[in-house]
């Protein structure tokens, strides 16, 4: 019994802890309200908590009857800090592609190479790419992200453990933003959670099991 019990405690460990270094993407800031037409907003892409992160690929979605991209050049990927160079590794930018932008998607990524691993753990954020858009309407939408991949330095993927969108909300014409229709952040449940679920579901049955053995052996014993 003393044995099961210790089987136990250390898979909820396992399910809580696996994950410690599951990455965090995300859209900031993660809601604009809209004034007017041909205003312009701006966006990042942001990671933190990654761990040997070599690579990045993913979607910018958006509605194109709402937003429009005027600029390429208003599109940057790892202006500033380039965290994929880093114990002298050098790293590639991938795109902007833009050839589905007319259908609002755009898709940007990045990798680096060299010899040696990247195994450092950023827990700050990090922002990997930014964009300006500019507004063709006034009209509740929505950016998000689609189709990530995270890549480490041995070409292996990362998990994702959290991804949120913006949420673009109208400004009424009398300046008030409308407390009726707040679209709040729309995050996936982190991972860690499910996890923790699961393993209370797990122990639960682990602990009917032992009840049942326990019946039936007294029961044959008898």
């Amino acid at each position: 019994m003393k044995k099961a019990f210790l089987f136990i405690f250390a898979l909820i460990m396992f399910f809580q802890f696996h994950d410690t270094h599951a990455a965090i993407l995300k859209i900031n800031p993660d809601e604009i309200t809209l004034s007017n037409v041909d205003d312009f907003i701006n966006i990042s892409i942001e990671i933190e908590n990654v761990e040997d992160f070599a690579g990045f690929q993913f979607d910018i979605e958006f509605d194109p009857e709402v937003l429009t991209i005027v600029n390429i050049n208003d599109i940057k990927i790892l202006q500033g800090e380039n965290i994929l160079e880093r114990n002298s590794r050098k790293s590639s930018v991938l795109g902007p592609d833009i050839k589905n932008i007319g259908r609002g998607i755009l898709t940007i990524g990045a990798y680096s190479y060299g010899s040696q691993s990247g195994a450092n753990v950023y827990t700050e954020t990090k922002i990997l790419a930014e964009t300006q858009f500019k507004v063709k309407s006034k009209k509740t939408s929505e950016i998000k992200l689609n189709n990530v991949l995270l890549s480490d330095t041995s070409a292996n993927s990362l998990i994702v453990n959290e991804v949120n969108s913006l949420k673009i909300k109208v400004a009424s014409d009398d300046g008030d933003s409308g407390g009726g229709g707040i679209c709040f952040l729309n995050a996936l449940t982190p991972n860690k959670y499910n996890n923790l679920l699961y393993a209370s579901v797990f122990v639960a049955l682990i602990f009917l099991f032992l009840s049942i053995h326990k019946i039936v052996w007294h029961h044959f014993k008898l």
